[in-house]
């Protein structure tokens, strides 16, 4: 039951659907993290980077706050795990061109620019995330379910503040 004037919760096929948009685009934004990753690391010129990291940081950020929220297990389950993927990516991208802003004043920081080899293990779980749901609708989508996710911490407003 609503109140008069709310719109009714969405239905469990919307936010699986929203679910499988939120990552289908987390993936693409993955893709483009990881490119800028390498020029990071290869200490390309802030001047270059910046203009392309500060949007990637932000769209991660955005994401992770659309996350469905419901009492459905399975959907907790994938939110449970996708929240924190997005902090990571936002949070990795912010750390690092931090780090090659700074880089001139320790070579302890060019090491470990240097070192920067992608997004790691998270980027492989936002891959399985995506291979499952694509599984699903494969096998036809989940339904009778009512809408789900949890918000975690938020590395995100950490991220979009640096």
């Amino acid at each position: 039951m609503t109140r008069d004037g709310e719109p009714p919760p969405p239905s469990s096929e919307e936010l699986w659907g929203e679910l499988r948009r939120i990552v289908a685009e987390a993936v693409i934004w993955q893709d483009k993290a990881e490119e800028l990753l390498v020029d990071i690391s290869h200490r390309e010129p802030l001047a270059e980077l910046a203009p392309r990291g500060g949007p990637l940081i932000r769209r991660f950020c955005e994401l992770r706050m659309r996350l469905p929220v419901s009492d459905d297990p399975a959907i907790r389950r994938i939110t449970d795990v996708l929240g924190p993927v997005l902090d990571h990516h936002a949070l990795m991208l912010n750390s690092s061109l931090d780090m090659l802003a700074v880089d001139w004043r320790s070579e302890r920081i060019v090491a470990e620019l240097e070192r920067i080899e992608g997004l790691g293990a998270p980027a492989a779980r936002l891959e399985r995330i995506r291979e499952e749901l694509v599984a699903a609708v494969s096998r036809s989508a989940p339904g009778g379910r009512a809408g789900a996710a949890g918000s975690g911490s938020d590395a995100c407003s950490t991220a979009a503040a640096g």
